[in-house]
Protein backbone atom coordinates (compact mmCIF):
# COMPACT_ATOMS: atom_id res chain seq x y z
CA UNK A 1 0.00 0.00 0.00
CA UNK A 2 2.74 2.02 0.90
CA UNK A 3 4.37 2.05 -2.57
CA UNK A 4 0.74 2.20 -4.35
CA UNK A 5 0.05 5.66 -2.51
CA UNK A 6 3.70 7.25 -3.39
CA UNK A 7 3.65 6.02 -6.95
CA UNK A 8 0.34 7.49 -7.75
CA UNK A 9 1.71 10.71 -6.12
CA UNK A 10 -1.43 10.85 -3.25
CA UNK A 11 1.04 11.17 -0.68
CA UNK A 12 4.92 12.04 0.29
CA UNK A 13 6.99 9.80 2.51
CA UNK A 14 7.05 12.48 4.74
CA UNK A 15 3.68 12.83 5.38
CA UNK A 16 3.40 9.06 6.02
CA UNK A 17 5.98 9.17 8.56
CA UNK A 18 4.10 12.59 10.20
CA UNK A 19 0.65 10.00 10.75
CA UNK A 20 2.74 7.08 11.58
CA UNK A 21 4.40 9.49 14.37
CA UNK A 22 1.37 10.63 15.83
CA UNK A 23 -0.38 6.94 15.85
CA UNK A 24 -0.72 5.56 19.64
CA UNK A 25 2.11 2.70 19.77
CA UNK A 26 0.34 -0.93 18.72
CA UNK A 27 1.62 -4.11 17.09
CA UNK A 28 3.45 -4.30 14.03
CA UNK A 29 4.82 -0.94 14.82
CA UNK A 30 8.39 -2.24 14.08
CA UNK A 31 7.41 -3.52 10.44
CA UNK A 32 5.51 -0.45 9.99
CA UNK A 33 8.26 1.66 10.95
CA UNK A 34 10.91 -0.66 8.81
CA UNK A 35 8.25 -0.31 6.16
CA UNK A 36 8.80 3.21 5.96
CA UNK A 37 12.40 3.43 6.19
CA UNK A 38 12.64 0.51 3.49
CA UNK A 39 10.61 3.12 1.35
CA UNK A 40 13.14 6.63 1.27
CA UNK A 41 13.95 6.22 -1.86
CA UNK A 42 10.15 5.95 -2.76
CA UNK A 43 9.88 2.85 -4.32
CA UNK A 44 7.00 2.39 -6.76
CA UNK A 45 6.40 -1.20 -6.05
CA UNK A 46 7.53 -3.93 -3.38
CA UNK A 47 10.33 -5.59 -5.96
CA UNK A 48 11.24 -1.73 -6.27
CA UNK A 49 11.87 -1.56 -2.87
CA UNK A 50 14.09 -4.48 -2.96
CA UNK A 51 16.35 -3.27 -5.54
CA UNK A 52 16.47 -0.31 -4.19
CA UNK A 53 17.50 -2.27 -0.64
CA UNK A 54 20.30 -3.82 -2.99
CA UNK A 55 22.02 -1.30 -4.28
CA UNK A 56 21.93 0.72 -1.12
CA UNK A 57 23.68 -2.96 0.35
CA UNK A 58 26.33 -2.21 -2.90
CA UNK A 59 27.16 1.48 -1.92
CA UNK A 60 27.67 1.82 -5.65
CA UNK A 61 30.07 4.83 -6.18
CA UNK A 62 28.10 6.57 -8.46
CA UNK A 63 25.31 8.93 -7.96
CA UNK A 64 21.83 7.61 -8.37
CA UNK A 65 18.20 8.51 -8.69
CA UNK A 66 14.74 6.76 -8.44
CA UNK A 67 12.45 7.02 -10.74
CA UNK A 68 14.29 9.35 -12.76
CA UNK A 69 12.61 11.66 -14.99
CA UNK A 70 13.84 12.15 -18.55
CA UNK A 71 12.23 13.73 -21.91
CA UNK A 72 12.39 11.30 -24.70
CA UNK A 73 13.48 13.33 -27.95
CA UNK A 74 9.38 13.24 -29.00
CA UNK A 75 8.33 14.90 -25.95
CA UNK A 76 7.31 11.68 -23.57
CA UNK A 77 8.27 11.56 -20.06
CA UNK A 78 9.74 8.25 -18.78
CA UNK A 79 10.28 7.74 -14.95
CA UNK A 80 13.44 5.09 -14.79
CA UNK A 81 13.16 3.02 -11.65
CA UNK A 82 16.61 3.43 -10.70
CA UNK A 83 19.31 5.56 -12.69
CA UNK A 84 22.99 6.32 -12.46
CA UNK A 85 23.03 9.26 -14.87
CA UNK A 86 26.79 10.04 -14.84
CA UNK A 87 26.90 6.41 -16.52
CA UNK A 88 23.58 6.79 -18.55
CA UNK A 89 23.02 3.53 -16.65
CA UNK A 90 19.21 2.43 -15.93
CA UNK A 91 17.57 -0.41 -14.28
CA UNK A 92 14.20 -1.14 -14.27
CA UNK A 93 12.20 -3.72 -12.41
CA UNK A 94 8.89 -5.21 -14.11
CA UNK A 95 6.65 -7.02 -12.38
CA UNK A 96 3.31 -8.55 -14.08
CA UNK A 97 1.06 -6.97 -12.35
CA UNK A 98 1.82 -3.39 -14.20
CA UNK A 99 3.66 -4.90 -16.82
CA UNK A 100 1.50 -7.98 -17.90
CA UNK A 101 -0.44 -6.78 -21.06
CA UNK A 102 1.31 -6.84 -24.75
CA UNK A 103 0.75 -3.07 -25.28
CA UNK A 104 3.04 -2.13 -21.71
CA UNK A 105 5.71 -4.92 -23.16
CA UNK A 106 5.95 -3.21 -26.78
CA UNK A 107 5.60 0.15 -25.28
CA UNK A 108 8.91 -0.76 -22.67
CA UNK A 109 10.82 -1.78 -25.93
CA UNK A 110 10.13 0.76 -27.49
CA UNK A 111 11.36 3.45 -24.69
CA UNK A 112 14.29 1.50 -24.43
CA UNK A 113 15.42 2.03 -28.13
CA UNK A 114 14.79 5.93 -27.62
CA UNK A 115 16.89 5.40 -24.48
CA UNK A 116 19.65 3.66 -26.45
CA UNK A 117 19.35 6.47 -29.09
CA UNK A 118 20.30 8.89 -26.72
CA UNK A 119 22.70 6.91 -25.06
CA UNK A 120 21.45 5.14 -22.27
CA UNK A 121 21.80 1.37 -21.16
CA UNK A 122 18.43 -0.34 -19.69
CA UNK A 123 19.22 -3.53 -17.90
CA UNK A 124 15.27 -5.20 -16.97
CA UNK A 125 14.90 -7.17 -14.20
CA UNK A 126 11.83 -8.95 -13.68
CA UNK A 127 10.13 -9.12 -10.10
CA UNK A 128 10.18 -12.86 -9.83
CA UNK A 129 13.75 -12.91 -9.68
CA UNK A 130 14.34 -9.77 -7.68
CA UNK A 131 12.50 -11.47 -4.81
CA UNK A 132 14.25 -15.34 -5.57
CA UNK A 133 18.32 -14.89 -6.76
CA UNK A 134 19.07 -11.37 -4.29
CA UNK A 135 23.14 -12.71 -4.37
CA UNK A 136 22.70 -13.51 -8.81
CA UNK A 137 20.85 -9.70 -8.97
CA UNK A 138 23.37 -8.12 -6.64
CA UNK A 139 25.93 -9.58 -9.09
CA UNK A 140 24.18 -8.94 -12.01
CA UNK A 141 24.37 -4.87 -11.08
CA UNK A 142 28.26 -5.22 -9.57
CA UNK A 143 29.05 -6.41 -12.87
CA UNK A 144 27.42 -4.10 -15.17
CA UNK A 145 28.13 -1.03 -13.61
CA UNK A 146 31.74 -2.07 -13.80
CA UNK A 147 31.55 -3.00 -17.44
CA UNK A 148 29.44 0.46 -17.94
CA UNK A 149 32.18 2.54 -16.02
CA UNK A 150 34.82 0.82 -18.30
CA UNK A 151 33.48 1.80 -21.18
CA UNK A 152 32.33 5.43 -19.93
CA UNK A 153 36.10 6.10 -19.00
CA UNK A 154 36.94 4.15 -22.48
CA UNK A 155 34.68 7.02 -23.97
CA UNK A 156 36.25 10.34 -22.53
Amino acid sequence: MIDEALRRRAVTLTQLQDVFAGLPRRRGDILRRQLLEDSRDEPWSEAERYFQRYNRELDLPYRHHTNYRIALPDGTIRFLDYALPDLMLAFEVDGWEFHGTRAAFVADRAHDARLAAMGWQVVRFDAVSIFATEERVKETIRAVVTARAALCRGLR
